[in-house]
């Protein structure tokens, strides 16, 4: 049977776009191994209270990829969560992006400003469909109060290269799991 030309190009994309997602995949696999906190780190002196009954903040990878008309269109997005050492419970929103399907990817654009020590986690990047800008939105302890962390968000317009001011989104925040 004999299929026509735009069966194959259908296809072709099909292939394309599931090496792209396995690449991308890979790469938030590697960022995790970077990026897991594990249970049981004692941080010094810092004001936590550690070590954590068996839980871990893992990366929290999220993709999204530019299908606007604006001037980065194709480009893929990773967001992710990261710490700056292996036993800090200091995380930090994080947005690497690829302009050559997965293949190279940008330094890590930090996406929170916030100043001192909390756990930053569940990032979620979105694009605006019609002019490319990046939205991230995340769960952020600056403001916990009786342990509820509210949701913060941020917005690029130059394609991921910066972030502006974070801005908060709700008021009501998510409650840690109970003991």
């Amino acid at each position: 049977m004999r299929t026509n030309g735009s069966d194959h190009r259908l296809r072709r994309r099909r292939r394309a776009s599931r090496r792209l997602l396995a690449a991308a995949l890979a790469a938030a696999a590697l960022l995790g191994v970077a990026a897991h906190v594990r249970a049981g780190c004692a941080v010094a002196a810092s004001g936590y209270h550690a070590p954590l009954p068996n839980w871990g903040i893992d990366p929290e990878a999220g993709l999204d990829w530019d299908r606007s008309d604006g001037p980065h269109r194709g480009r893929l997005y990773l967001v992710y969560t990261d710490r700056p050492g292996v036993c800090s419970l200091d995380t930090h929103i994080f947005v690497v992006y690829s302009d050559d399907q997965a293949r190279t990817w940008s330094l890590p654009v930090r996406v929170n400003e916030r100043a001192g020590r909390a756990s930053d986690f569940l990032p979620q990047i979105a694009l605006d469909p019609a002019n490319g800008q990046v939205a991230v939105s995340w769960q952020d302890a600056r403001a916990a109060g009786g342990g509820a962390t509210p949701r913060f968000g941020a917005v690029s317009a130059d394609g991921g290269a910066s972030f502006g001011a974070n801005f908060r989104i709700d008021a009501a925040g998510a409650s840690p799991p109970p003991d």
